[in-house]
């Protein structure tokens, strides 16, 4: 199943316009859909945060 930033985001008040495409799907392909009974949800799978 294919999943993008921008529709988890479509309805909230962030933008990716900030970020270039790199970065973009980077987080995208580290991005899996958890499916239970009730629901689908979106987790990022091992990302680590460096600080500069």
């Amino acid at each position: 199943m294919t999943f993008s930033l921008a529709e988890l985001l479509k309805d909230s008040a962030y933008k990716l316009t900030q970020f270039n495409a790199t970065p973009i799907q980077a987080l995208e392909a580290a991005i899996s859909l958890k499916v239970t009974e009730k629901s689908t949800a979106p987790y990022a799978t091992e990302m680590v945060i460096r600080e500069i």
